[in-house]
C-alpha cells in the first residue's frame, strides 16, 4: 500500500502538538512547584490531585475540567497554575461527583479571579447535570491585591454562595472537607453544604484569623482554638465530623456519597458500546497541518462514532453542515459538524468548507429540533470560521436563518457536547468526548431554598431536613412542565440542559483561561505569617 506523504506530514505535525501539550500539562500538575509540594507534605497534608485520587473509585473513569485555566496569567504575581483548583468528574462510591480541590501549594490556596470562575463553572456543571458536589477545601481566601475583581461583579466570587443555596433548594448533594484553612467569606462555602469535616490540626475555619482577631478587638488566641476541629466539632457546632487526617476524611465523605439515594436519569437510550471500525488513531493524518487547509470531516466522524455508522439527515442539502444520527460509547447521539471541504449545491454554487450558509443552517436547525422532539443529545464538531457573508447572503435571509440556528440551540433540552477542531488535534479529547458522554438531568422537582440549616426542606413533598435542626425557608420552586425521571444506570449521569462536557477542549477543560500552603498574611484572609513568595506582588 502506497505511503501517504502529505498524511504522514500531518500525523507527525500534530503528534509533536499533543506531546507540547501534554508536556504543558505535566509542568501544570505541580502546581505550585516542587518545593512547596515538599514543605506542604511535611505539614501531614495531602496534596489536591492526591485527595482526589484517593477519593475516586480506582481505575474509573475521570476527567480534569479546565487544567489550563489561568495558564500565563497573573505573571506579575508568581503565576496561578489551574487557577490554584483541581476540578475533576469522576466516581465516588460508584457514584458520579464532580470533586473542586483547592491546590493548596499555589500561593497558600488564596482565590484569584479565574479561580471564582471556574470554581463557578465546576457549580454549573453540577446544577445543570444534578451531580453531587464535593469541596475538598484548603485555600487562605481572597488574593487581596486582586480583590476588586473578584468580589463586585454578578459572575464572581459571592454568587458561589447563592449556588450554594440554589443547589440546596434542588436537592444536589454538596459535601466539604476541611482540609486546611478556610477563611472569611470563604468559610460559608463549607458551611452552606449538607454535611461538613474538618480534619484534626490542619483544619481550620473562621471568619477572622487570629492575627485579625488581636488587631480588632485585642484578643489573644490561636487559630486552633478559635476555629480549629475540635471547636467546631465539639462546641459551636459549625461541622459533623472530625477526622484525624486527610486518608480518614476521604474514608468519610465515600462512606456518606455510598448511601445516596439512587439518582434519576435523562432517558436517553443505550446500548452496549462497539468501537469504531475505522482506527481513531488515523484523525491524526487527517487534520491539516495548515488552518485553510480542507479535509473531510466524515473521515473524522467515521473513526468516533461506534462501529464508524452513523445516518446523515439530509446528505445532500445544505452540505456545509453534516447532520447525523450515531451512537458514540452506546449512547445515541445527534452530531452537528462542519464540513471544510468545498462543496457544491444542487443549484450550481460553490460553499466554501467550514461556513455556514443559510440552506446549513436552516438543515441543523431542523436537525437539532428532531433531536430534542425525540430526546437525543446532541455532539458538536466544530471548525467554522463563520456565517456567510455578502449581498447574496443578506439578500437570501442569512441573519434570519442564523439566529433560528441560535434559537434551536439555547432551547435544546438534552445534553450538548462541543469539541473544537483547532490545528492540533488532541486524540486525548476523542477519548474523553466518547468516554464523557453522559445525559444531563431534567431539572425542576419542587423544592424550597434555603442554606445549611434549610437545605433539604421543601423536597419531594415537603421532606422534613435531614438534619433535624432547620426551619424551612425560602420560596418555592415549581417543576417545570415535562420533566421526566428514570431508573438510572451506574454509570449515567442525570441531565437536561447541558453536558457534564461543553464548550471546549476536554483537555483545556474550561478554556484555556480558566490555590495553597502556609499562611497569607497581608495578602490574603488568613492570619498569620507569610511564606516569602507566596503571596507578595
Amino acid at each position: 500500500m502506497p505511503i501517504d506523504i502529505e498524511a504522514s506530514k500531518f500525523e507527525d505535525h500534530n503528534k509533536l502538538a499533543v506531546r507540547a501539550l501534554k508536556e504543558r500539562l505535566e509542568k501544570i500538575h505541580l502546581g505550585g512547584g516542587e518545593k512547596k509540594i515538599a514543605k506542604h507534605k511535611e505539614a501531614g497534608k495531602m496534596t489536591a490531585r492526591e485527595r482526589i485520587d484517593a477519593l475516586l473509585d480506582p481505575k474509573s473513569p475521570r476527567i480534569e475540567i479546565g487544567a489550563f485555566a489561568a495558564d500565563g496569567m497573573y505573571k506579575e504575581h508568581g503565576g496561578a497554575p489551574c487557577a490554584g483548583v483541581v476540578v475533576v468528574i469522576g466516581y465516588v462510591s460508584k457514584r458520579q461527583c464532580i470533586v473542586v480541590a483547592n491546590d493548596a501549594t499555589v500561593k497558600a490556596g488564596a482565590w484569584f479571579p479565574m479561580t471564582g470562575k471556574k470554581n463557578l463553572r465546576a457549580q454549573e456543571i453540577a446544577i445543570e447535570n444534578r451531580l453531587p458536589i464535593i469541596y475538598l477545601v484548603d485555600s487562605a481566601g481572597v488574593y487581596l491585591p486582586m480583590q476588586d475583581e473578584i468580589f463586585p461583579d454578578k459572575e464572581h466570587f459571592g454568587r458561589i454562595f447563592r449556588n450554594n443555596a440554589v443547589m440546596s433548594s434542588m436537592g444536589i448533594t454538596q459535601i466539604s472537607a476541611i482540609m486546611g484553612s478556610c477563611v472569611a467569606g470563604g468559610a460559608y462555602l463549607p458551611i452552606m453544604s449538607d454535611e461538613a469535616l474538618i480534619v484534626e490540626k490542619t483544619g481550620s475555619i473562621f471568619l477572622a484569623g487570629s492575627y485579625l482577631v488581636k488587631a480588632a478587638i485585642g484578643e489573644d488566641i490561636d487559630n486552633e482554638t478559635l476555629g480549629g476541629a475540635t471547636t467546631h466539632s465539639e462546641i459551636s457546632g459549625v461541622t459533623d465530623y472530625k477526622c484525624k487526617d486527610d486518608a480518614d476524611c476521604l474514608k468519610k465523605i465515600r462512606a456518606i456519597v455510598d448511601k445516596l439515594g439512587k439518582p434519576k436519569d435523562a432517558g436517553f437510550s443505550r446500548e452496549k458500546s462497539q468501537a469504531p471500525k475505522a482506527d481513531p488513531k488515523e484523525i491524526y493524518g487527517i487534520l491539516p497541518t495548515e488552518r485553510a487547509k480542507p479535509y473531510d470531516m466524515r473521515e473524522v466522524i467515521a473513526r468516533l462514532v461506534d462501529d464508524s455508522e452513523y445516518t446523515e439527515y439530509k446528505e445532500g442539502y445544505g452540505q456545509s453542515i453534516i447532520t447525523a444520527y450515531a451512537r458514540i460509547d452506546g449512547w445515541a447521539v445527534g452530531i452537528v459538524a462542519n464540513q471544510r471541504k468545498v462543496v457544491k449545491s444542487k443549484k450550481g454554487e460553490m460553499q466554501f468548507g467550514g461556513v455556514i450558509y443559510s440552506d446549513s443552517a436552516d438543515k441543523a436547525t431542523r436537525f437539532i429540533a428532531n433531536c430534542n422532539q425525540k430526546n437525543i443529545p446532541l455532539v458538536f464538531l466544530q471548525d467554522v470560521t463563520g456565517f456567510m457573508v455578502g449581498s447574496r447572503s443578506e439578500h437570501g435571509g442569512i441573519i434570519k436563518d442564523g439566529a433560528k440556528l441560535v434559537n434551536a440551540v439555547s432551547q435544546q433540552r438534552g445534553a450538548q457536547v462541543h469539541h473544537h477542531h483547532r490545528q492540533q488535534l488532541r486524540r486525548r479529547q476523542l477519548r474523553h468526548v466518547r468516554q464523557g458522554l453522559r445525559p444531563a438531568p431534567h431539572r425542576g422537582l419542587a423544592q424550597r431554598a434555603g442554606g445549611r440549616d434549610g437545605r433539604r426542606a421543601g423536597q419531594q413533598g415537603d421532606a422534613p431536613d435531614r438534619s433535624g435542626r432547620a426551619e424551612r425557608q425560602g420560596r418555592d420552586h415549581h417543576p417545570r412542565e415535562g420533566s421526566r425521571t428514570a431508573e438510572q444506570d451506574p454509570q449515567q449521569v442525570r441531565g437536561d440542559h447541558q453536558p457534564v462536557l461543553r464548550g471546549e477542549p476536554v483537555v483545556a477543560g474550561c478554556g484555556d483561561r480558566s490555590v495553597g500552603y502556609t499562611d497569607v498574611g497581608e495578602h490574603g484572609d488568613r492570619g498569620g505569617e507569610p511564606e516569602p513568595g507566596d503571596a507578595g506582588v
